[in-house]
This record gives structure tokens, C-alpha cells and sequence, in this order.
């Protein structure tokens, strides 16, 4: 999808489908040696959907270390994730997560 450039000189962000058209959402699974921490203003994190502060992992990939959007050349990668099993549309954490 292309966009505006940012400030950082992307202008493209990359977000995941599944072949119904849906977006590609990771199951996040909180656990105490979790190698995710999500942190933020807990307010504005209930606002926009996201967990609460803790530490988490993605079901399906637990040695990935961030769901931050990674920059490779003009070009955004997103993660995009969810804590209610009920949004998550990944069927690899699905399968994992349920």
C-alpha cells in the first residue's frame, strides 16, 4: 500500500492477507519469560486496541523478539497483533494458541 513519505523516507507500509482478504493477526500469548514487552501509556494502549504492559510471545514464532514494524529500504513491514484469540485471524497461532 503505498502512502505519504515519512519522515524516516518510507512511503510503502506491507501488511500480510490471507487469501480471503482478511489481515494476517498474530496471537500474542502473555507469558512471564516472554521475549515482547509491551510497553506504552496504558491508556492510550486500551484506546487503540492493543494489550496491556507485560511480556508476551507470538504464538506461532516464539523467538521473534518484536511486533514493531521493521524498515527495509522505502518500505514498512508491519506485525500485526492482537491479544484476544477472538481477532486473531494467523491459523498457525490459532492452531497453537486455542
Amino acid at each position: 500500500m503505498r502512502i505519504q513519505r515519512l519522515a524516516d523516507g518510507t512511503e510503502e507500509i506491507d501488511i500480510k492477507l490471507l487469501d480471503d482478504g482478511r489481515v494476517y493477526i498474530h496471537l500474542l500469548i502473555e507469558c512471564d519469560d516472554g521475549p515482547i514487552t509491551i510497553q506504552g501509556h496504558t491508556q492510550l494502549r486500551n484506546v487503540m486496541g492493543r494489550p496491556t504492559l507485560g511480556r508476551y510471545r507470538v504464538a506461532c514464532r516464539p523467538q521473534q523478539t518484536t511486533t514493531n514494524p521493521q524498515k527495509r529500504g522505502n518500505v514498512r513491514f508491519m506485525c500485526i497483533t492482537t491479544g484476544e484469540v477472538a481477532a486473531a485471524t494467523c491459523p498457525a497461532c490459532l492452531a497453537i494458541g486455542v
